[in-house]
């Protein structure tokens, strides 16, 4: 949060007292997170936190190989997920126009306030996941995802009632000066359902370390949904491109629940185990 505000004050300083530029925008952006969490390292880890301080002396060279295996998954992972999720604006404009960019947007970042509140919630349990799978607390991690699995139902639901008034909370906030038609803001609709039933699994399976399949998928995701997404765009604008997106969370959505269901059974074997 701290970050977040940092980042809007330093935006609305330079707006009214430096001279426009694009370079300032991403440098306010991208320092003011490194900056808040430099503070706040410092801060806690020579406090609070001192006993658990990152420290050289820690370093066990032992295990580096397997942490640096995962870390790698990870890494090209959020490559994958990026690309996928994050190029959309790049095609809307090159594809419709920019003037189409403004429209996606401002229904993308109205149903990403429900995907927003459900990661709040669930960010935490990564870590419990990881701590009872390694403790082998089978029967926590099945009690834990029955009660998320009934929350993603009930955020599902939010997000249709956010689709439903959705024409109301549009003419509040932009007024008349953009129109976001029904099918665009009904589309980004699903796919942020998709987005909020994949995150469920995901951070489970981020968790626990077995991040094999979901790379594979959107590896596959990567490979496949910028053609898609050029196509559908050119026959159908930017519905076309987000159904190109939605398409894609298919995969994910169901595969991942099928590894979830298969490591909190105890039948999780070969790719589905790794």
């Amino acid at each position: 949060m701290v970050a977040q505000v940092v980042s809007l004050a330093s935006i609305f300083f330079l707006a009214k007292f430096a001279d426009s530029s694009l370079f300032y925008l991403p440098l306010c952006y991208s320092l003011s997170p490194v900056l808040v969490l430099a503070a706040a390292s410092l801060y806690f880890f020579r406090g609070k936190f001192r006993m658990i301080a990152p420290s050289f002396k820690c370093i066990d060279v032992g295990i580096a190989r397997d942490i640096l295996s995962l870390g790698l998954k990870f890494f090209v992972l959020q490559i994958a997920v990026v690309v996928i999720y994050q190029v959309t604006n790049v095609i809307i404009s090159n594809v419709v126009g920019p003037v189409a960019v403004t429209e996606y947007n401002i229904a993308y970042k109205y149903f990403s306030v429900s995907f927003m509140f459900f990661s709040i919630i669930i960010t935490p349990f990564w870590s419990a996941f990881t701590d009872a799978y390694t403790q082998n607390d089978y029967p926590w991690m099945v009690r834990i995802y029955h009660k998320l699995y009934r929350l993603t139902v009930v955020i599902m639901v939010g997000i249709v009632f956010m689709q439903l008034i959705s024409p109301f909370v549009y003419r509040l906030w932009v007024g008349k000066t953009v129109t976001v038609s029904y099918w665009v803001s009904f589309w980004i609709s699903i796919f942020m359902m998709l987005n909020v039933w994949n995150n469920l699994h995901a951070f489970i399976i981020n968790g626990i370390g077995k991040v094999k399949v979901q790379l594979y998928v959107y590896l596959i995701g990567t490979a496949g949904s910028i053609p898609l997404a050029l196509y559908l765009g050119r026959l159908w604008g930017v519905q076309g491109i987000v159904l190109a997106s939605i398409i894609f969370s298919l995969l994910p959505a169901v595969l991942l629940k099928i590894q979830v269901s298969k490591i909190l059974g105890r039948r999780a074997k070969g790719i589905w185990n790794k």
